[in-house]
């Protein structure tokens, strides 16, 4: 019983925003989403061979804070946005309108994340709970200023700032997250900064 309640719990958040969008979000429909949850398990793949070949055959053991830092920028945030984004290029919707295409962009994220918050708190994980809503949405904002990276009309250093500030802020949140106390709290901040990125270039350049 417990084991539904958690897949309940965890997947909740996908379904929530899979029934938002279809019900407010223009030109979007149950095909759009199919196509979306599809790329956000199937960029699962490539995360789970790359970071256990990594793990199986490097010495990855980061020993020193900054190595821990640059191991989650690159072992988290470069892999895995790398990963949800090539994905992304194989949505049918990057030429349907923009709206469309930045909801099937959240939902990829919100399915690699909720995934991530299952496999944390079925291994019992300090801050599962607390993980189920900042790993779902972190993913969901970062695949989403991902989408922003593809979809801009923004060529060279602007468009890939997009791209790096979902790296960033995805490998700040894992650095953060595996600590307690006041320094986790950076960890919500990283997710108020992908916010605050991409409601710029939401606003200010996606529709522009």
């Amino acid at each position: 019983m417990e084991l539904y309640i958690t897949l309940i719990l965890c997947f909740l958040p996908l379904a929530a925003g899979i029934l938002f969008s279809l019900l407010k979000v223009p030109s979007f429909g149950p095909v759009q989403a199919v196509w979306a949850v599809a790329a956000g398990f199937a960029s699962l793949v490539p995360i789970i061979l790359i970071q256990f070949v990594i793990k199986r055959n490097f010495d990855f053991a980061p020993t020193s804070l900054a190595a821990v830092f640059i191991s989650a920028l690159v072992f988290n945030g470069f892999i895995e946005e790398t990963a949800k984004a090539a994905f992304l290029f194989l949505l049918p919707v990057k030429t349907a309108h923009p709206s469309s295409f930045f909801a099937s962009a959240l939902i990829a994220g919100t399915a690699v994340g909720s995934f991530e918050a299952l496999i944390y708190c079925i291994a019992g994980t300090n801050y599962s709970v607390i993980r189920l809503f900042t790993a779902v949405v972190l993913h969901a904002l970062c695949s989403a200023l991902s989408c922003i990276f593809i979809r801009t009309k923004l060529q060279g250093a602007p468009r890939i700032a997009a791209f790096v500030s979902a790296v960033f802020c995805h490998g700040i949140y894992n650095f953060f997250a595996g600590f307690t106390g006041f320094l986790w709290w950076f960890s919500v901040l990283a997710i108020f900064f992908a916010l605050i990125r991409l409601r710029y270039y939401y606003t200010d350049v996606f529709f522009k």
